[in-house]
């Protein structure tokens, strides 16, 4: 497929350019699809929920041999996946070339600490539920991140306003692009965590043409900073992008949300109880889980909008959060 085909604004040629897109933004995705096996286990995946268009899934922190959840192994991996969650793809390229062509690794070294500099150290932080949604993202729905939040901070102490990442796709059948906005809230109570969830997504959602919609910002951060290593694939999404261009109209929003919270379901010491206990005892509450999400969804009018939602019960919210600084070194 050439890249004169891709910059036409017309649907039909969207049509046709659609399976070449759609195995193209495949290739844009970093995480194999087991990255997450060894510390998180699968509950349930892609549950529907009742009255919307809502699909839950539900994982626990897995248990080592000797009953111990993987909070801290899980946070160790996370920290080991900050490059690829941080840097610009067409960075990382010139990095890669310079390691084939001088035999020194000193620019992917450069990269591990531009990408710890853009790391908060703010002690509330959620930057770690954050990164674990893209996880999430990435292995579970196959979706590549287009948009990472952190390269466009201009202060390590600081938060970056906005959703906490866009990931997208282009349906092979259709020639939609799909762009999921990511929310991840981390909150010992799990009601809360729901709650300011989709409160805080529905905007994004919702509010549609206008200048001062929440999203128009995220989508001109989009626009701007699109990396995708691909000069065809990038013409292609600008024109997805540009509500001048006919194209625009199968753009299509969506959205992802972690929602973790603290759960007694985990023992309290090591060698009391097996991974399959607290896994039976998260999964004998799901029905109350799904009610609560629903309510909430229903709540912000969210029911017609396509929403991957993730459920993480912790042992402790807190101690993961600072586990993932600690990693990183962030006092």
């Amino acid at each position: 497929m050439s890249a004169v085909k891709l910059t036409g604004a017309h649907l039909k040629q969207i049509e046709k350019a659609a399976p070449w897109l759609s195995k193209t933004c495949e290739g844009l995705l970093r995480e194999p699809p087991n990255a997450l096996d060894a510390y998180l286990t699968r509950v349930c995946s892609g549950t529907s929920v009742d009255g919307t268009h809502a699909s839950a899934h539900c994982h626990i922190v897995a248990l080592d041999g000797n009953g111990r959840p993987r909070v801290n192994a899980l946070a160790k991996l996370l920290a080991t996946s900050i490059v690829q969650y941080c840097i610009p793809r067409s960075e990382i390229e010139r990095a890669k070339q310079s390691l084939v062509a001088t035999n020194n690794p000193r620019e992917m070294v450069a990269l591990e600490f531009k990408a710890k500099d853009l790391f908060t150290h703010l002690t509330t932080s959620g930057e770690g539920g954050e990164l674990l949604l893209y996880m999430l993202i990435e292995t579970v729905l196959r979706l590549p991140q287009v948009l990472c939040k952190m390269p466009l901070k201009t202060s390590g102490h600081m938060h970056y306003h906005g959703v906490d990442g866009i990931h997208g796709a282009v349906d092979e059948k259709t020639g939609m692009l799909a762009l999921y906005w990511g929310e991840s809230k981390l909150q010992a109570d799990v009601n809360n965590a729901i709650r300011t969830c989709f409160e805080s997504i529905a905007p994004y959602l919702l509010e549609s043409g206008s200048s001062s919609a929440a999203h128009e910002r995220d989508l001109h951060l989009l626009r701007d900073n699109l990396d995708l290593n691909n000069p065809a694939l990038e013409i292609a999404f600008q024109n997805y992008l540009d509500p001048d261009n006919s194209t625009y109209k199968q753009l299509q929003f969506r959205a992802a949300c972690l929602i973790g919270f603290d759960s007694e379901a985990y023992p309290a010491l090591p060698n009391l109880k097996l991974e399959e206990a607290v896994h039976a005892e998260i999964e004998a509450g799901l029905h109350g889980l799904w009610q609560r999400v629903q309510n909430n969804v229903l709540k912000q009018k969210l029911e017609s909008f396509r929403l991957e939602v993730f459920c993480l019960p912790f042992p402790d919210v807190d101690a993961f959060r600072k586990a993932f600084q600690k990693e990183l070194k962030i006092d």
